[in-house]
C-alpha cells in the first residue's frame, strides 16, 4: 500500500480502544473501513498484500503474518507476503501441494477458519516442519473467499501461546475476505 494508506489504516490501530464488545465492534468496523479504503487506493497487488501484513501484524499484536495464495494450477500453494517469517521459512512456503494433510490445506478445502491453540497438541493434521523450527506455538489460518471458492490465506502465527477469540476469527476472516477481493480487483484491472 501507498505511505499515504498505511498511515491511515495505522492510525485506525492506534486509535482502537479495550471497553465494551460495543465499542471494540465498532472500532473493529472502523479498522476494516480504513483497510477497504486504503485498498481500494492501491492497484499494486504486492503491495496490497504488503500492507495488509503489516496491517495485521499491528492489529492483532502478533508477530508472525503471511498471506498465501493458490497458485496458477490451483493444485498447490504459496507464500506471497510475510511479516516476521525468517527468509529460510519463506523459502519453504512455496508450491505446498493443495491436498497436503495440514491445517492451511484443511482451511482452503473446508474454506473455514482453523483455531491452532498449541501447535504440539495438535491431533487433526500435520504441521510444516518449519513451524516448529521457527518456534510458533499458536496459529489462526483464514481463508480467503471470493464468490465462494478459496483464493488463499490469511495466516497468524504466535510464538507464546493464544486462544483466538470468536471476535478475532471473525475480524481476520473479514480482513481475509475483504483482501480476496480488493486482489481480484487489483488482478482484473492488470487484464
Amino acid at each position: 500500500m501507498s505511505s499515504q494508506a498505511l498511515t491511515s489504516t495505522q492510525a485506525a490501530i492506534e486509535t482502537q480502544g479495550e471497553g465494551t464488545s460495543a465499542a471494540w465492534h465498532k472500532d473493529e468496523l472502523t479498522a476494516v473501513l480504513r483497510l477497504s479504503q486504503a485498498l481500494l487506493a492501491e492497484s499494486d497487488i504486492q503491495e496490497m498484500m504488503e500492507g495488509v501484513v503489516q496491517f495485521v501484524s499491528c492489529l492483532f499484536e502478533i508477530e508472525m503474518v503471511a498471506i498465501a495464495l493458490m497458485d496458477g494450477n490451483g493444485e498447490s500453494y504459496s507464500g506471497r507476503a510475510t511479516v516476521g517469517w525468517p527468509e529460510e521459512m519463506v523459502a519453504q512456503f512455496q508450491h505446498i501441494p493443495f491436498l497436503a494433510p495440514n491445517g492451511l490445506g484443511y482451511a482452503l478445502k473446508t474454506r473455514s477458519p482453523v483455531v491452532i491453540p498449541d501447535e504440539s497438541l495438535e491431533v487433526r493434521f500435520d504441521a510444516p516442519p518449519w513451524v516448529e523450527k521457527a518456534g510458533i506455538i499458536s496459529s489462526l489460518l483464514v481463508p480467503m473467499l471470493v464468490a465462494g471458492r478459496a483464493v488463499g490465506a490469511l495466516v497468524l502465527n504466535s510464538k507464546t501461546r493464544r486462544d483466538f477469540s470468536e471476535d478475532e476469527v471473525r475480524l481476520a476472516s473479514l480482513i481475509a475476505n475483504t483482501t480476496a477481493q480488493a486482489l481480484e480487483r487489483a488482478r482484473l484491472l492488470e487484464e
